[in-house]
């Protein structure tokens, strides 16, 4: 199933807040402003109200031209938010579909433009998942073990932090020693420091119906998928103090 979110005459849509990382499947519409001109789609993690004109650089750019009607249709597999990266210390709130005139940077675009966004539907249950809860012991859980022969997605993660002074969350495919860096240190804003859960926050991020792979390989060719799940009081590397609960969901 997918939901449409749609704009007429605007300049940005909102696909998603808080911790859902949506699936985009399609984005199309019409754009206004002047004939055979450049304009770009930008996707963004920071709201439109909070871009800096020339200094915030989108996670992804769509050529469209003014007077004319586009279509990016990604309806095989989607374009997984949950694997595109967001840059390092960016403060994230969600996910936005942003107007500008220009493609490497944002620029107040001066025109607008019909935007009409097809995401999957990120509020249902998937069938065929397993649910994993426990306590982060030492700051981590073990999701699904580290195999070779593992080709499990993490689909959806819920957080409770019991640590006093906030926590970062941070994925890793294999089990992490003190002062690994994490694959990946998942976006959260409320606290006003990208990614810090404060004290008894229970945060919800979800990944879409395929879910988010984890992968990494040591220098000596070894590779691992597993998924773990780290709660760090050290934003970008993995330092165990963490305490708190997981409820995970895989596939």
């Amino acid at each position: 199933m997918t939901r449409t979110i749609s704009v007429i005459a605007g300049t940005s849509v909102t696909l998603a807040t808080g911790g859902t990382i949506p699936n985009l499947l399609c984005l199309e519409g019409y754009c206004n402003g002047v004939a055979n001109t450049q304009y770009f789609l930008q996707l963004h993690v920071i709201a439109p109200a909070s871009l800096m004109s020339t200094t915030t650089v989108p996670l992804r750019s769509w050529q469209v031209l003014g007077s004319d009607g586009f279509t990016f249709n990604k309806n095989d597999i989607g374009l997984q938010l949950a694997n595109v990266p967001v840059p390092a210390g960016e403060v994230g709130t969600g996910y936005y579909i942003v107007l500008s005139s220009t493609d490497a940077v944002y620029t107040t675009p001066g025109i607008t433009a019909d935007i009409n966004v097809d995401i999957e539907e990120f509020e249902l249950e998937l069938a065929g998942t397993t649910q994993v809860t426990g306590n982060l012991a030492g700051g981590l859980l073990q999701i699904v073990a580290d195999s070779v022969n593992a080709t499990n997605k993490l689909v959806q993660l819920q957080i409770t932090n019991t640590l006093a002074a906030g926590a970062f969350v941070q994925l890793f495919a294999k089990s992490p020693v003190v002062s690994d860096v994490p694959l990946v240190q998942l976006p959260y804003s409320d606290s006003g420091v990208d990614g810090l859960v404060p004290l008894n926050g229970v945060v919800t991020w979800k990944f879409g119906s395929l879910g988010k792979s984890l992968y990494s390989q040591d220098a000596n060719g070894t590779n691992h998928n597993g998924i773990f799940v780290g709660l760090s009081a050290t934003s970008g590397v993995f330092d165990g103090t963490g305490t708190g609960s997981v409820v995970a969901l895989y596939k």
